[in-house]
């Protein structure tokens, strides 16, 4: 990957965090003559990592990617889940944004204990020296457009930027989102009237051509029950709304799944074969509650079995195989 997508990883920030001694050391050795791992031909540049990683600028800056970084990672992967519904998305990037703002005013742990490391001049054991050079990272300002950036991908904007976005778009994903508020026990008010949730329901069944009369039925009996009971009424309305993703997840590990089922040694496979093994891998039951047994007694019915030959040409064995010797052995 590039420089630009590494350094934006949690792992690898994390990674370098918890073995800076140890990168510092290594790069020390790389550019250190009596050291055994030196190379002269990367001499200079082991020095100048070393004398970039080894200062309180870059620890700082470190600090606050890891601060940032770590939040973003716990939001994509309760982005990432199943059960995660689409309101239930929005509250979670609201609460993110909270969390970030709120840096700018409360440091993060990792900006705290790099700010005492700043006092010390010293990460563990290894020493700092100050970097002129290097421009460190205005942290207000990097909270902030981390914090635009995912205000950006709410499906309502919020009160203070609701002029802004009165195009149609905003307006059909902000009442899709009000709309699937009502179907989430976890967004309903305390006290609830008669009526409530009718017109999203109403606007919901006009979205997926289902009928009103019934699913109105279904969803008094929901919320008669609390939200723990779902009848047959309401049933196609549920079965519906779960069709719409809050992500890309579920596509991204169907890529996946592919890219580790066409790798280079089997490129022959064929698109049904590749559909099949792909829905196997996607959406089969785990292999401990697999029953192979039935597929078993089908395969030997068809007599598939590994002694039968009336269904493929028996293989040459290796007496018939030197009966019909090719002269390149020889000069092999």
């Amino acid at each position: 990957m590039s420089t630009r997508w590494v350094a934006s990883l949690f792992r690898t920030v994390n990674a370098v965090w918890n073995n800076f001694e140890a990168l510092a050391a290594h790069f020390q050795a790389g550019c250190d003559p009596v050291s055994s791992h030196y190379d002269k031909s990367l001499a200079s540049k082991y020095a100048g990592l070393r004398k970039k990683l080894c200062s309180p600028q870059f620890v700082n800056d470190l600090a606050v990617m890891h601060d940032a970084l770590g939040e973003l990672s716990m939001l994509s992967e309760q982005l990432q889940n199943r059960s995660t519904t689409i309101p239930e998305a929005d509250k979670l990037i609201r609460r993110s944004i909270r969390r970030i703002e709120n840096m700018k005013e409360r440091p993060g742990d990792k900006v705290l204990e790099a700010k005492s490391i700043a006092e010390l001049s010293a990460f563990g054991s290894t020493q700092l020296v100050s970097n002129v050079k290097h421009v460190t990272i205005n942290s207000n300002q990097f909270f902030s457009s981390v914090a635009n950036s995912l205000r950006m991908r709410l499906l309502a904007a919020d009160k203070e930027d609701a002029c802004e976005s009165a195009d149609v778009l905003r307006k059909n994903t902000r009442s899709l989102l009000a709309e699937l508020s009502v179907m989430d026990v976890n967004f309903w008010p305390s006290e609830m009237d008669t009526a409530y949730g009718e017109t999203e329901i109403r606007q919901l069944c006009l979205r997926f051509n289902l009928p009103f009369a019934s699913t109105r039925d279904g969803y008094c009996d929901f919320k008669d029950t609390g939200g723990r009971q779902i009848t047959q009424k309401l049933k196609p309305l549920v079965d519906a709304i779960k069709t719409i993703p809050c992500s890309t997840s579920e596509c991204e590990r169907g890529f996946s799944a592919m890219n580790l089922i066409m790798t280079d040694l089997r490129s022959t496979l064929t698109i049904s074969h590749v559909a099949a093994l792909l829905f196997v891998k996607l959406h089969g039951p785990p292999l401990s509650k697999w029953k192979p047994q039935a597929y078993v007694r089908s395969w030997l019915a068809k007599h598939r079995s590994t002694t039968d030959t009336r269904t493929r040409v028996a293989a040459a064995t290796a007496e018939e195989d030197m009966q019909h010797s090719d002269p390149l052995w020889g000069v092999l």
